[in-house]
């Protein structure tokens, strides 16, 4: 088992305890924020320590970014830059959801269903068409989510929701 960082369990510690707590709300959700948070903080101080976290054996990407690595244009092979290869495409951003998953657009007001999730982008089959009667897709990719946090979201419990309204 991995060493537990002293200075990171601090950080984990005052990130619990600085969580504010909604004393009406339910203590299970509340609880999980505040351990959400306390793993977050966690995390992120091991990696201002240097540290990030790996699968213990390579995935995929990590085997095909060393693969695709420049091996022969080096005359010093340094195994490190394979090795930051790897990490890098370990990191790589994974979409929050996957092919099938039943989303809802909340600037649109509109629900989909996820066809296609390659190269990072998430391609979503809405169910309302367009006014000539085509397919509306919609393309999601990282820095999409990112700056619109909220506006694509799973859908079956909000489908439920507004059925009953």
């Amino acid at each position: 088992m991995t060493q537990i960082s002293p200075t990171a369990l601090e950080e984990a510690w005052q990130a619990y305890q600085n969580t504010p707590i909604d004393l009406v709300a339910d203590s299970d959700e509340e609880t999980k924020r505040c351990v959400i948070a306390a793993i977050t903080a966690y995390l992120a101080q091991r990696e201002k320590e240097g540290f990030v976290e790996m699968p213990k054996e390579p995935t995929v990407a990590m085997r095909s970014a060393v693969a695709k690595f420049d091996w022969e244009s080096k005359c010093d092979v340094d195994w490190a830059d394979g090795y930051r290869a790897m990490l890098t495409a370990a990191q790589a951003w994974v979409p929050p959801f996957k092919i099938g998953d039943r989303v809802k657009h909340i600037g649109r007001n509109e629900y989909g269903t996820v066809i296609s999730t390659d190269d990072g982008v998430v391609d979503v089959e809405f169910d309302i068409k367009t006014s000539r009667g085509a397919v509306s897709i919609g393309r999601f990719d990282e820095r999409w989510f990112a700056s619109h946090e909220g506006w694509l979201i799973a859908a079956a419990s909000q489908e439920q929701n507004d059925a009953s309204n």
